[in-house]
Parts: C-alpha cells; sequence; structure tokens
C-alpha cells in the first residue's frame, strides 16, 4: 500500500505521527510511505521517503497515487482527500503535546465524526497501525459526496454567533 502523510506547514513539531510512521513502516516494510514532514523530526526508514514541503499540486497527485492519506486534522488538507475519494486517517493535534496553540484539531475531529464524516480518526491513546489495517482490510467509508458548500455556511452561521 501506498501511503500520503501530510503534517501541512504548522510550526510546531509532530513527533508523536513520525514515531507513529516510523514504527508503521517498519512492521509493514511492504508499504511505501511518503511523507511531508514540515517543522517535524524527519521519520527514517528504508521505505519512507520524506519532503519538507510540498506544493498544493503536488500533494493534490499525492492524493491520487496513494491508497491511503494519514494527516492533521486540518479542514483544507480533510475535504481535498476527500473530494479524491480517499477516506482520510486524521490525527489531531494536541495542545498538552505541544503540538499545536490549543486543542482545536481535537475539536474539529470530534466534530466530523459526530456529523458523520467519513473519516478514520486516531487520537493520542490510539494506534495508527489499526488504522491502517482497517485501509488494508478495505474498511474505510468509500464514497464521499462533497457537502463544501453546507460545511462553509453553517461555519459562517457558527462565525456569526461567535462574533458580538
Amino acid at each position: 500500500m501506498k501511503i500520503f502523510v501530510t503534517v501541512a506547514t504548522h510550526e510546531q513539531s509532530f513527533t508523536r505521527l513520525m514515531k507513529q510512521i516510523e514504527l508503521a513502516a517498519k512492521d509493514n516494510p511492504q508499504d511505501e510511505f511518503y511523507v511531508q514532514y514540515g517543522y517535524s523530526v524527519v521519520p527514517t526508514g528504508k521505505n519512507i521517503h520524506c519532503e519538507k514541503f510540498m506544493t498544493y499540486s503536488h500533494m493534490k497527485e499525492m492524493y491520487q497515487k496513494c491508497d491511503c492519506v494519514v494527516m492533521h486534522a486540518g479542514p483544507a488538507s480533510m475535504f481535498d482527500a476527500l473530494n479524491a475519494k480517499i477516506t482520510p486517517i486524521i490525527v489531531p493535534r494536541y495542545h498538552d503535546l505541544n503540538e499545536h496553540v490549543n486543542n482545536h484539531q481535537v475539536e474539529f475531529t470530534k466534530f466530523l465524526e459526530s456529523k458523520a464524516f467519513p473519516i478514520i480518526a486516531v487520537y493520542k491513546d490510539d494506534s495508527l497501525e489499526g488504522a491502517l489495517d482497517d485501509v488494508r482490510k478495505g474498511m474505510a467509508v468509500k464514497g464521499y459526496k462533497s457537502h463544501q458548500q453546507k460545511f462553509c455556511s453553517d461555519l459562517e452561521n457558527i462565525i456569526e454567533q461567535l462574533m458580538p
């Protein structure tokens, strides 16, 4: 299986995810991991290919070339994966682990689950390998239909309610 991993451009390291990628790559030598690691530590392994940053067009190519996408809980990246008909494995960054400035990624991931978005969530104490096994077994949800316009409208309403 070809697995694309992206952490985007946030300045805080995502060491926890990089370590999980190293373990998954070691335990699954038949898989190829293509990792955009940003400001994180560079994961190492014989079947891990790394780039610090990628252009948007290169990322879209990776969505097409790979069987699976593992990513931070960034809305833009997540919707790009869904629009490419890929069920993303979402690994939200945590504030208490110094991975982000707050826990909005955790909250966003839980919101997506509550609305039955076709994602596989991997929280702080979960195993990435279990999620990858679900994809290998064909348990990932297929056939996402974009709800981007409704999502943007709902988000606009939420923002309006929060603003005085």
